[in-house]
């Protein structure tokens, strides 16, 4: 503020029949606050142009997709949201999430196109009230597990993971082809430093073995149903699982 207040002294050095038309139309206190916030947003962009997290190429959007469809994660309008960039936050930017590339956007400081971040130095980003974290290539802890952006749904004793993905097909009439989008999410879990992919209730049932008598018992009291909603029902009952002592 106070490098903004010398700012705008410069500023106000102005001729006198611009200062008497502002003095026909504003207080002086209303006109050194708005002067003051137009400075401070000025600046505030110069500070974010220069920040490293944005760099990075153009995003260029999927257009002519049928059905109102788009390949961004829940909207296709840019949202508010945080990112850990080389390990410092960045907060209250301006997100999309797009789904068929696995790119993260950020529109730029002056609000005039996205960016698209370079992956390498994004450890997670949050956005729609989602936490995604980043899978890189060197820190998988298994081989086959393929690196990428990762939904966090569950984090704790073990760890609940979606790959959120959305494809494109074509169908072509005597008109025209048309371009429509699907969304489809492919679940993981990491139990005993290993990402073990689950499909199915006995999928997650297998590898939750050691509580497999109170993990049936709890599907049956709590109503699961894992056919109507699969990912719920699946946080609720790992969130089950690890409450359970280890000596029981």
């Amino acid at each position: 503020m106070k490098i903004i207040r010398q700012i705008l002294g410069c500023v106000l050095i102005l001729p006198v029949s611009a200062s008497y038309i502002f003095a026909q139309t504003l207080t002086d206190s209303t006109f050194v606050a708005r002067a003051e916030q137009h400075i401070s947003e000025i600046y505030a962009g110069q500070l974010n142009s220069g920040a490293r997290i944005y760099n990075g190429k153009m995003y260029r959007p999927l257009l002519n997709l049928d059905n109102g469809g788009h390949t961004l994660f829940q909207s296709n309008q840019y949202s508010r949201g945080s990112i850990v960039y080389e390990g410092r936050i960045y907060k209250d930017l301006n997100l999309m999430y797009d789904l068929f590339r696995d790119q993260l956007v950020l529109l730029n400081y002056d609000k005039v196109g996205g960016i698209i971040i370079w992956p390498q130095y994004v450890d997670s980003f949050s956005i729609h009230q989602h936490k995604f974290i980043h899978i890189k290539p060197d820190s998988s802890p298994h081989t086959g597990f393929p690196p990428g952006y990762y939904d966090l749904i569950y984090d704790g004793k073990t760890r609940l993971l979606a790959k959120r993905t959305k494809t494109i097909s074509e169908t072509a009439d005597e008109y025209k082809v048309k371009k429509n989008i699907s969304e489809k999410s492919k679940y993981y879990i990491l139990k005993d430093s290993a990402y073990t992919q689950v499909k199915s209730k006995k999928d997650l049932l297998k590898l939750l073995h050691r509580t497999q008598n109170e993990n049936q018992n709890y599907i049956k009291k709590e109503h699961l149903d894992f056919k109507k909603n699969f990912e719920d029902s699946m946080v609720r009952l790992l969130s089950h699982h690890d409450s359970i002592p280890p000596n029981l």
